[in-house]
């Protein structure tokens, strides 16, 4: 997780990024409280904390994107690309982003009108 204490921008700006790492950090802690600790089984311990540095649904810090809003994100950017900067249709999107993880086209409709994107 990045610093956000070397994030530039407004004073507001700075207070999101600081809040986005509050919460990412207590919903962590929460997860690492509730895990019911063997300290014999270090193999499983290991692998319950890694998958907990791997939540795809915590926001990043530094614009408040989860993983799967900015691979979203980026495959709408370089489909458009592809495209010589023309609309992408959503179906096309969604196929695309279907590659790297799976996404319901009602999901992936919502996640576009969150992050802004027009019709």
């Amino acid at each position: 997780m990045p610093d956000p204490a070397s994030v530039a921008g407004s004073d507001a700006e700075k207070r999101m990024t600081f809040r986005t790492a509050f919460e990412a950090l207590e919903e962590r802690i929460k997860l690492l409280m509730g895990l019911a600790l063997d300290l014999r089984d270090r193999a499983r311990l290991q692998e319950r904390l890694s998958a907990i540095g791997r939540i795809e649904n915590l926001p990043d810090v530094r614009d408040g994107l989860n993983r799967r809003e900015r691979t979203v994100l980026y495959v709408l950017h370089e489909t458009q690309k592809e495209r010589g900067d023309r609309n992408v249709p959503t179906v096309m999107l969604w196929g695309r982003v279907c590659e790297y993880f799976y996404i319901s086209p009602e999901e992936l409709t919502e996640m576009l009108a969150r992050l802004g994107a027009r019709r």
